[in-house]
């Protein structure tokens, strides 16, 4: 007798346990769907990752070359704003809106000789330096689209047209960034915009 309960409640146990197919479909496809969801929000997650980490390669980027050109006009013995490149620089004459796309720097008052000059490459798009003592120039920024980006300013915004003690260095930056950097670089493609605009004033000089 016992022995016939023992395999009753075995075989009770056994299709109890077991599922018919509509059960086992049912309950793949509801797999499938949270998988689905978990691959697409992975998804999102990268892409959104990418997105931010553009945006802030950009502001860094800014902050980079706008805090170091702070530094430098500030505690600048002379300041000229023209058009130059690596090997070169053509300041405006009187009269002539003094702006341009490269600024010459010289810190100390008494030796023009060391000197920093920041230029626009106009066909490559890109703000690099160059030194006295540097041939070799270093990219800071690149993406750049507007060609004027300094311009020396009085306290209005106003261009000038003379070398002004009482004035400003006007910096404009506009500049983009792929949106995928991963991406294939064409036209159409997704790019962000970006534009920094600043003004920063050399302190006197006795």
């Amino acid at each position: 007798m016992r022995m016939g309960i023992v395999g009753w409640t075995k075989g009770l146990k056994s299709r109890v346990a077991a599922m018919t197919l509509p059960e086992v479909m049912v309950t793949a496809g509801i797999f499938s769907l949270v998988m689905a969801g978990f691959i697409t929000l992975h998804v999102f997650s990268i892409k959104m990752n990418r997105i931010t980490a553009v945006k802030l390669g950009a502001s860094d980027q800014a902050r980079e070359i706008l805090s170091l050109l702070f530094k430098q006009i500030r505690e600048a013995a002379d300041v000229r704003v023209g058009y130059g490149t690596a090997t070169s620089f053509v300041e405006p004459t009187p009269g002539q809106l003094f702006q341009g796309n490269a600024i010459m720097i010289y810190p100390v008052k008494t030796n023009t000789n060391i000197w920093i000059r920041y230029y626009l490459e106009t066909n490559a798009g890109c703000l690099k330096s160059v030194a006295h003592n540097r041939v070799q120039p270093i990219v800071h920024v690149e993406g750049i689209t507007n060609h004027i980006v300094f311009r020396v300013e009085d306290f209005r915004g106003t261009v000038l047209t003379n070398a002004s003690d009482r004035r400003v260095i006007g910096v404009t930056l506009q500049f983009y960034k792929l949106v995928f950097p991963s991406a294939v670089f064409r036209e159409g493609g997704l790019y962000d915009f970006y534009q920094v605009r600043t003004r920063i004033g050399r302190r006197p000089i006795e």
